[in-house]
This record gives C-alpha cells, structure tokens and sequence, in this order.
C-alpha cells in the first residue's frame, strides 16, 4: 500500500526552501509499507546490505551485512525481510549488529553497485538470534543510481579479523583512506525515531577533511527527497560507513552533521548545488571482516562532477 504523506516537517522545510516541493511530492509516491514484488529477486541476489539504527548513547551507527546470494529473503508479501547472519562470525565487533534487540528500529539500504540500482528500506526488528536477523517493513521506496562507483562481485578468500578503536585525531593511514573513498554509506534518524541509511558517493577526494576531525562533504543534486538532510535538520546526530574496499575493512565514524546552504563553488565541487554538510568525528572503529567476496572497481559513476 502506498504511503499518501512520507515526508515529515523536517524535509517538507528543505524542500519547500530549495524549491523542489512539487518534484518531491512526485517521488513521493514511490514509497510504499512493504517491498513491491518486482524488488524480491532483486534483493536474493544480493550479497551486502546496509543497516543503521540508534544505540542507547544516542549515537545511530551504521554498517554492513554481508552473505552468499540468497541471504536475504522476503516472504510473499513484502513486509517481512529475513537475513541469514552465518556469515558474520563475530557480532560483537559489529556496531549495529552488537546492539539490535527485537523492537529496535532500523534504516536498511539495499545495493547493487555492479547495476547502481538501490531500494530504502526501513522498518522494526521483529526477531534478532545468533544466525537470524528478521525485519518488519514500514516504508520501501528506490532512489535514483546517481553518483554509485559501479563494482563487481568477485569470489574470494578474505582473512581479517581485528578491531581497532580511538577517540582521538585522524590517523595517517585511516586519513588516505577517506582522501581515496569515492563510496561511502551515512546513517541518520527521523523524528518518529526510524533510523534511515543513504549512499553517498563521488570522485576520489570527494570527502574533504578539514580541521578539528571534521569531514566536509558536498551534497549532489538528487531526488529531491532531502531524507538525509531533512533529519540533520532535526537531529545532528550521525554515523558514516567507509567500505575499504582494498582492505576489506569498515570504517565506522560517529559524530554530528551541520549543513550548509548556499556557498560559492567556483570550481564546481558541489556540481552546482552550492550545499555542503560537515561532519565532526567524535570516536571511530575499524572493523576488519571476512568477507567471501571483493569488490572490484569498473567505472566511476558519469552523474559525479
């Protein structure tokens, strides 16, 4: 079933202030309470999803599951997702995973970066065990494949397995790897409390470090739906994932957004838009994982500046 008022007055006031009301209330009408049919084989065949939601401190972490095709599933009508977690062999490590009870609410975003197809997905945790992470759908909705490095799926035998965790400047070598991200995934939370995740993606130095920990990263023209947006406007509070994908390691980033509106961009790092957001790291970790897969890089999106 449709979903006839999505927005709340958070992203209504970006809208309405940028001008694109009357396009996002066309977009709008794609969102609907349960995944539609034609997006079920799309979702079986992926191999990694990204998941958000709030922990206790107030802080909303993302990250990222990850299985053999097939990991994911959705009963017949599209309000149940069912993810097979076997292949996270230590959920501990896991920012979201560590911390997700039943009744928890969670931002999903399902990618493909071989095709740049994507679909938000978010919703209540209805069953979370050792194997088994199980998801009430609330709203579905698929977002424009701008801006996605495409990747392919490659077999392989990835071996990691540590964690490392500091609350204080920018390391060297974490300091090239976001000077190289062209990919990374941002969490953030509505009023109603639902957490929301949303890819972000440009060419390579694209995320600018500043002083103080601080990234400051351009926003794209778009969907018109200003989601991201809409909920830093209400709440500051945010979580960034950066896939390495040399490494295979997630870089989990925690801290609080600003936006910005209306800056000069004389060399057209914001394609035109003139927003940027920045963001202040307060604490990061590095997870390293096992992954039964790589991610080889094929083209740069042709929509970045």
């Amino acid at each position: 079933m449709k979903i006839k008022d999505p927005f709340h007055p958070g992203e209504v006031k970006i809208q309405e202030d940028l001008n694109e009301r009357e396009t996002a209330l066309l977009n709008g009408r794609l969102y609907e309470d349960v995944v539609m049919a034609p997006a079920h084989k799309f979702l079986s065949q992926l191999q990694y999803f990204i998941l958000s939601t709030e922990d206790l401190n107030k802080t909303i972490p993302v990250s990222i599951l990850f299985g053999a095709p097939g990991f994911i599933s959705v009963d017949t009508t599209g309000k149940i997702l069912t993810f097979d977690l076997s292949a996270h062999k230590n959920k501990s490590i896991d920012p979201v995973l560590s911390i997700i009870t039943n009744e928890s609410l969670v931002g999903g975003l399902a990618i493909e970066l071989s095709t740049r197809r994507r679909l938000r997905i978010n919703g209540k945790v209805i069953l979370i065990s050792n194997d088994k992470l199980m998801i009430e759908v609330a709203e579905s909705y698929p977002n424009c494949p701008k801006y996605i490095q495409k990747r392919t799926v490659e077999i392989s035998d990835n071996v990691h397995g540590e964690t490392a965790k500091t609350d204080g400047d920018l390391i060297d070598p974490l300091r090239d790897i976001l000077k190289n991200a062209d990919t990374f995934f941002v969490s953030s939370l509505n009023p109603d409390g639902l957490a929301d995740a949303s890819h972000r993606g440009g060419p390579k130095g694209f995320i600018e470090i500043a002083e103080n920990n601080t990234l400051r990263i351009p926003d794209y023209s778009g969907n018109s739906l200003y989601n991201t947006f809409g909920n830093f406007s209400l709440n500051s509070q945010a979580g960034i994932v950066v896939w390495d994908f040399d490494s295979s390691c997630f870089i989990h980033l925690f801290g609080v957004a600003t936006l910005e509106f209306g800056i000069q961009d004389e060399m057209h790092k914001t394609g035109g838009t003139g927003r940027w957001w920045s963001f202040k790291v307060n604490y990061w970790i590095k997870q390293s994982v096992v992954l039964p897969f790589s991610l080889k890089f094929i083209e740069q999106s042709p929509f970045n500046p």
